[in-house]
């Protein structure tokens, strides 16, 4: 799981509701995962990531790793 792209439920910060996004799992611990979000907007361009950064699977878009957003989720968010 380390290391692979996701889709995931992305809570807004009120919880009153989640969106399906993109993320990149960095760690795992135990049935928590530590995650960054990904994003096609590019409007900082620090960490981009493409297919070619990829071992198996594709992206849709060339995407922006969000890094200092970084959250922990269950994998059962984890679609």
């Amino acid at each position: 799981m380390v290391g692979g792209i996701y889709l995931a439920k992305i809570y807004f910060t009120d919880l009153s509701d989640y969106k399906i996004r993109p993320v990149l799992v960095i760690k795992e611990m135990g049935d928590d995962c530590l995650c960054l979000q990904l994003t096609s907007q590019l409007k900082n361009k620090e960490i981009i990531i493409d297919n070619s950064d990829l071992i198996a699977g594709k992206i849709k878009k060339e995407s922006l790793v969000v890094e200092p957003k970084n959250f922990t989720l269950h994998t059962k968010h984890i679609v």
